[in-house]
């Protein structure tokens, strides 16, 4: 697997997670919030710092979380192929990452990169 292909073929080995330059750390209540990205990096480690579950969801610009997104268990890591949005003419990679919790607070630490 390469940097720029962002899927394993039948054979590849995966490597390490290798993170970008810049991680984004974010604070989560139960209002979404969300922090630009950027476009490095075909997958996305985020890191659940807290006691409580965080629930995230991806956009190019913006994007809303609800309890209904992505889960990421306290205390739990998650890396996702950074989604690709649009029609394949006009696909774009999200740059956006938000989230949510049910109840009380966590932070989330978000690194964009390469690996899994």
């Amino acid at each position: 697997m390469s940097r720029n292909n962002n899927r394993l073929n039948i054979g590849d080995t995966p490597y390490p997670f290798e993170p970008g330059a810049t991680g984004f750390n974010l604070s989560v209540s139960t209002t979404s919030s969300g922090v630009a990205i950027g476009n490095a990096g075909s997958q996305i480690l985020i890191t659940n710092y807290g006691t409580v579950a965080a629930f995230v969801a991806f956009g190019i610009t913006s994007a809303t979380a609800t309890t209904a997104s992505l889960c990421v268990l306290p205390g739990a890591q998650a890396v996702y192929t950074r989604p690709v949005v649009g029609s394949p003419e006009n696909a774009a990679p999200v740059e956006y990452v938000a989230a949510i919790t049910a109840s009380g607070t966590t932070n989330l630490q978000i690194h964009p990169g390469w690996g899994i």
